[in-house]
C-alpha cells in the first residue's frame, strides 16, 4: 500500500463506527481500509481490511490485562478471510509483525519494523518514531530517528484547513475540531502508518 503521491486518510478524533465497522477514506473519498472491532471490549482486537475487503493485519493489546503496559502488537493476517479466524491470528507467534510502545503519557511512540529490500537488497530493520497526541490532534512520524536526530518524515496529521491550503485539495472537508487527515509521504507504507496511528489511539484510550 504505497503511492507516488501524498495520500491523506480522513479520520476523526471521535471515531465514527457503524455497528463495529469504521471506513477509512482518502481526501478524494476513495475507501482504502475498513476497521472491524468491538468498541465495548477492552481486550478486543481490531482487524484492518484492505481495498479488496480482505483482512490485512490485526492490532491487539500486548498485555490487555496489565494496565501498566499499553503496548500494542500488530499481526499479519493476509490470506485469512474469516473475521473470527483473523482475530485469533494473535495466537500464532509466526504472524507477529511489530510492537508499538510509548512513554508514560503516550506523547512519544516507537516501533522497529522490517523493511523489505528492493532489487536484491537485504531486508533491514527500521526504527520508527512518532510524536503524537490525539488530545490536540498533533502527530508526526519519522523513520530512523525524529526531527532532532535527522529522521526522515513519513507522515503527519493535518486539519481540513491545512489540507486545503497546502495541498489545494478543495474536496478536503470536515470540522477542524473533530476531523483530521493522516497525510502519508510518497513511497511510505500507508497501511503501516495507519496501523501505527490506530495503535497510538488504542494506547491513548488507556489514559482517558
Amino acid at each position: 500500500y504505497t503511492s507516488d503521491k501524498p495520500v491523506a486518510l480522513h479520520l476523526k478524533t471521535k471515531w465514527s463506527w457503524s455497528g463495529d465497522t469504521m471506513s477509512v477514506k482518502d481526501q478524494f473519498g476513495e475507501q482504502w481500509f475498513s476497521i472491524k472491532g468491538n468498541i465495548w471490549s477492552l481486550s478486543e482486537t481490531k482487524v484492518v481490511y484492505g481495498k479488496d475487503d480482505k483482512p490485512l493485519f490485526v492490532i491487539a493489546d500486548k498485555a490487555w490485562w496489565n494496565i501498566l503496559d499499553d503496548a500494542q502488537a500488530v499481526f499479519d493476517c493476509r490470506g485469512i478471510e474469516d473475521l473470527k479466524e483473523a482475530r485469533d491470528v494473535k495466537k500464532d507467534k509466526s504472524k507477529f509483525m511489530f510492537h508499538v510502545s510509548s512513554n508514560f503519557g503516550n506523547t512519544k511512540q516507537t516501533a522497529t519494523v522490517k523493511s523489505s529490500g528492493v532489487k536484491g537488497d537485504m531486508d533491514e530493520m527500521v526504527d520508527i518514531v512518532g510524536k503524537c497526541t490525539f488530545f490536540d490532534q498533533k502527530c508526526a512520524m519519522w523513520r530512523d530517528g525524529d526531527y532532532k536526530s535527522g529522521g526522515i518524515p513519513i507522515a503527519k496529521f493535518m486539519s481540513p484547513i491545512e489540507m486545503q491550503n497546502f495541498f489545494d485539495y478543495k474536496s478536503a472537508s470536515g470540522d477542524p475540531t473533530q476531523d483530521f487527515y493522516l497525510t502519508v509521504a510518497p513511497g511510505a507504507d500507508v497501511a503501516f502508518c495507519l496501523a501505527f496511528v490506530i495503535a497510538i489511539r488504542e494506547m491513548n484510550e488507556s489514559y482517558t
